[in-house]
């Protein structure tokens, strides 16, 4: 509505032919917003130097304060002093209302008679005076001097008032005091105004050269200029306060017109309008300089104001100078018409607080708050028309994840395909022939696309990672370097991503999230096991560190002692920025710990479900259930057998494990069953002998441990000893005469010729070990799984060393995976990437530490007909996870004997980009491209990880462009 007014304001004082309008509607290059940037100020700055012409300030004066600013600050200081003393005291009467009242008499036999009384009630007042007295300057100075040569006064006023009050409180102090003293910097309008002749010039330009140059809005002038006309305003707001102030302590203030003070009226012509360049505009438009001379003194005229815009020929839009002098002219005119009104209204007003020299001061310095406003107003209209247009450029409003979107189709058509980068979301499988045990990805969102990340693959040699204090894995396989580059804007929060594992329907995999200590260690801190279509999502907190350029601007000035501090804690957050995914698969390990072929548990779905069931919940050790070449018993080595053989002596091994595991279960239950037997007998009867005297024959029929079974004949068993009548028989050898009634020995290996001799043996004599060694301390399940340590020390150690995975025949690299060299110390890469982003000068980038954070979900179905559930995993099941991991682990491994061949290590190291403003602000406000600014970082840290040059990872037809426009990232690529 303000525009709109003074459009049709201005559409008045130009020609009827002329047809200003603002300027989105008007056809202009990019180069007329910079001019009209400085319009508005130069505009601005001629009309405050025209109000303090208006307040008093003289030509002779201006120029005096020009000479000063030279070397000296000045400023412009209004100062106010008040003195109320007591001046004298009266004393009136003031009479209320008469009173009439009626009194009944009595008298004699000549009866009653009646009359009247009146009163009235006369109050005292007495009445205290007070002068006030009050004297204001507005005084300009050099510097902080305050000797007379040094001051120069603009306007000055001084006057009395008498209060009148009814107590003996002053209404103000009795002493002297000053009430207001208020300062402000005119430094800055001095340096850009210039005297010419008989006019003052404002001379402000914006330095397009200037590095902190970025649009016709966001430069170092601008911003100068805004700040002076901010602090100016709030100076005004000050002075006319106390103007104000004065107003409401004037005894005669409700004669007192208050909207002769508003700066309503006075018209504002610092106005953004262009207009279509035409030869007959600039024809009808007299120049400045061929204004007809003023009367001197005659400050009605509008000729005679301060300052006018300099006569110059430009074939911009901007309207042309005459026209935006005409409407300085105009802003004259409607002071001064406010002035002749004041003037007129107060005339009899010339004692007081408050007169025409007030009210004038009070206008003047409202309407300079007035400029600044509109000022400010028409210079942020610069840039919402940039947006504007932007916008309807593009179609909508940009946000971080369209500019993802776009990175990733940028890079697309930047690196070659070997080299381009591919999201975050790998198979886990043996080879390309082998189905996927599952996926392992990371996304922003847990519904989200995985991340997109540049990765190097290789094959460096053997790794480890600790299981507790004395066991260490050795583990091969893939090494997959991952450089992650995030994005983050001022209304982006880029705090957290996700881990997701998911493995498919009888598939299994162990995850381990961690950090890479050293060149051969992995240090894991959370482990899962992620089997049967389970889903699990890990949340990963995303932390920054600074940048290079602001590590080295914060620590430049610190001791040398505080500055190797310093660099060695940022040494350990760089190594920290390496997050490693270490993903084992259980089938290929589980054949090997068993001595199976490769592949044999491909297709044994339940197998592979009951062994890792013996391995995870029992504990049991791999020694119990792995395939033998020789035999212990004999100690004779055995001939050689199939695939299937040596499948189906697991299988036995498996089948007794579960029998007597179901069995010591039994047994328990029979066990507590009796004692809570033999506690009620022992309350009922007292003490009575618990022991008996030996087995009698049904006992010893129903012990039935002695058969004479042939493939055991050596082993000799005593009957049973004396025991407790409440106790089970000893499980070991009830477990072996249990499985031979079974029928396991004779009917599980119903075929002839020696295979079927030499695994009836070795199943038989396994059996009746295990259970042997089981009854030397009969109990639980669960103390069979304490035996894990003594197999492994049994175990041959160091006799296998692990080989690095590398794709079989047939199998090729996935597009966009790159071959890396061998051996490399990962641990080099952070603080690679930190001097190369120092030496290529890219701002903004922080490098990002990924640490697991908060709770996990998992989803699993504890059966095929089940419905899927949801839980969430708390620190303490987290704790469960990760030891049942170990726990597989340690049997897989037998305590670290057996290396692990079927692996993938990921890691990742990631860095921010970080933008100081939003999307569209970074590339308005900023005028800063932040696409050119990602490539940069994107093709540092691509160069970095794959260790080849940037002309071997950009497509041809793409580097020229990176030549000329990055040719000191070119340079310390090569």
């Amino acid at each position: 509505d303000k525009l709109n007014a003074a459009l049709a304001e201005v559409s008045q004082i130009l020609e009827v032919s002329r047809h200003p309008k603002i300027p989105q509607n008007v056809d202009h290059a990019y180069e007329d917003k910079y001019l009209l940037a400085e319009s508005l100020t130069n505009v601005a700055t001629a009309s405050q130097v025209n109000c303090l012409a208006a307040l008093g300030l003289t030509r002779e004066q201006l120029g005096q304060l020009c000479s000063w600013t030279g070397q000296h600050a000045v400023r412009l200081n209004f100062h106010a002093e008040e003195l109320c003393a007591f001046d004298s005291l009266k004393t009136r009467e003031v009479e209320g209302p008469k009173r009439v009242d009626q009194v009944s008499t009595t008298s004699s036999v000549f009866g009653c008679s009646n009359s009247t009384r009146s009163s009235k009630v006369v109050t005292k007042i007495t009445e205290y005076f007070w002068k006030f007295d009050f004297r204001y300057e507005l005084v300009a100075v050099r510097g902080v001097s305050r000797l007379p040569e040094d001051q120069l006064v603009i306007r000055s006023r001084k006057g009395s008032q008498l209060i009148k009050t009814v107590s003996k409180s002053a209404p103000y102090p009795e002493v002297k005091m000053t009430p207001a003293t208020y300062d402000v910097n005119i430094g800055w309008l001095l340096q850009h105004i210039e005297q010419r002749e008989e006019i003052t010039v404002p001379r402000f330009r914006v330095d397009r050269t200037h590095a902190k140059c970025h649009t016709p809005r966001r430069n170092r002038e601008i911003e100068e200029a805004i700040q002076y006309f901010l602090a100016f305003h709030s100076w005004a707001e000050k002075v006319s306060s106390y103007i104000w102030k004065l107003l409401h302590a004037d005894v005669n203030e409700s004669s007192v017109d208050l909207s002769l003070m508003s700066s309503e009226a006075i018209f504002v012509p610092v106005l953004p309008l262009f207009e279509a360049v035409s030869s007959s505009r600039r024809a009808q438009s007299p120049s400045a300089a061929e204004a007809p001379p003023a009367t001197p003194g005659d400050l009605s005229s509008p000729t005679q104001i301060f300052a006018r815009l300099p006569h110059e020929v430009s074939e911009s839009a901007l309207l042309p100078v005459a026209d935006r002098n005409r409407l300085l002219e105009h802003e004259w005119r409607c002071l001064m018409t406010r002035y002749g009104i004041m003037s007129e209204a107060l005339s009899s007003r010339t004692e007081g607080l408050i007169t025409y020299a007030e009210m004038a001061l009070h206008a003047t310095l409202q309407h300079s708050s007035d400029v600044y406003q509109q000022y400010t107003r028409s210079i942020d209209y610069i840039e919402s028309m940039l947006r504007s247009q932007l916008i309807a450029a593009i179609g909508k409003v940009l946000g971080p994840g369209d500019f993802a979107e776009y990175m990733q189709f940028h890079n697309r058509k930047l690196f070659g395909e070997a080299f381009a980068p591919v999201p975050f979301c790998f198979a886990v499988r043996q080879s390309e022939f082998h189905s996927p045990e599952g996926t392992v990805s990371i996304c922003l969102d847990p519904d989200a696309d995985p991340i997109t990340t540049m990765v190097a693959r290789g094959t460096s040699s053997p790794m480890q990672f600790a299981l507790g204090a004395s066991v260490n894995i050795t583990f091969g396989g893939d090494r997959y370097l991952h450089a992650w580059l995030c994005h983050k804007f001022s209304d982006s929060a880029l705090s957290q991503a996700f881990l997701v594992s998911r493995a498919r329907q009888f598939s299994s995999m162990i995850v381990l999230v961690g950090r890479i200590a050293s060149a051969r260690v992995f240090e894991p801190k959370h482990a899962a096991i992620v089997q049967n279509k389970d889903e699990l999502k890990m949340p990963l907190e995303l932390s920054t560190i600074p940048t290079p350029k602001e590590f080295k601007d914060a620590i430049s000035s610190l001791s040398p002692e505080q500055q190797g501090f310093a660099k060695a804690f940022r040494s350990m957050q760089l190594e920290g920025t390496l997050f490693g995914i270490l993903v084992i698969q259980i089938k290929p390990q589980l054949e090997k710990v068993l001595n199976l072929p490769k592949d044999s548990l491909t297709k044994e779905i339940k197998l592979t479900q009951d062994l890792m069931q013996l391995f995870i919940t029992h504990q049991i050790p791999s020694d119990l259930l792995s395939f033998d070449d020789t035999d212990a018993a004999l100690g004779v080595e055995l001939p050689e057998a199939t695939s299937r053989e040596k499948l189906e002596v697991v299988k036995g091994h498996t089948k007794a494990m579960y029998e007597m595991i179901d069995l010591s279960k039994t047994e328990q239950l029979e066990g507590r069953r009796l004692e809570a037997q033999f506690a009620q007998v022992s309350s009922s009867s007292g003490d009575e002998d618990d022991y008996d005297e030996g087995c009698g024959d049904e006992e010893m029929e129903r012990c039935d441990f002695m058969p004479q079974v042939e493939e055991v004949e050596e082993i000799q068993v005593e009957k049973c000893r004396r025991r407790p009548a409440t106790s089970v028989m000893d499980h070991g050898f009830k477990l072996f005469s249990s499985v031979r009634r079974g029928g396991l020995l004779e009917e599980g290996f119903k075929r002839k010729g020696p295979s079927a001799d030499i695994s009836r043996r070795r199943l038989s004599v396994g059996v009746l070990e295990a259970a042997m060694k089981s009854s030397a301390s009969p109990g639980t399940s669960a103390q069979l799984g304490g035996q894990s340590a003594q197999a492994a020390q049994t175990a041959p150690s160091g006799s296998v060393q692990p080989q690095p995975a590398r794709p079989g025949p047939g199998q090729r690299r996935p597009s966009g995976v790159s071959e890396a060299s061998a051996g490399r110390d990962y641990t080099k890469v952070p603080r690679e990437l930190d001097s190369r982003f120092e030496e290529c000068d890219s701002d903004g980038v922080r490098p990002t530490i990924i640490n697991p954070t908060g709770p996990w979900w998992k989803r699993s179905q504890k059966s095929l007909m089940a419905p899927p559930l949801t839980t969430i995993v708390e620190s303490d099941e987290q704790k469960r996870e990760k030891d049942a991991a170990f726990d597989l682990l340690d049997a897989l491994t037998k305590s670290g004997a057996l290396p692990i061949e079927q692996a993938s290590l990921h890691i990742v190291v990631a860095a921010t980009h970080c933008f100081d403003r939003t999307l569209m602000d970074t590339v308005i406000q900023d005028n800063v491209n932040p696409v050119e600014k990602v490539e940069l970082s994107t093709l540092i840290m691509a160069s970095t990880i794959h260790q080849k040059p940037v002309r071997e990872l950009v497509r041809e037809a793409q580097y020229p462009r990176i030549e000329t426009s990055l040719p000191m990232l070119v340079e310390t690529s090569d």
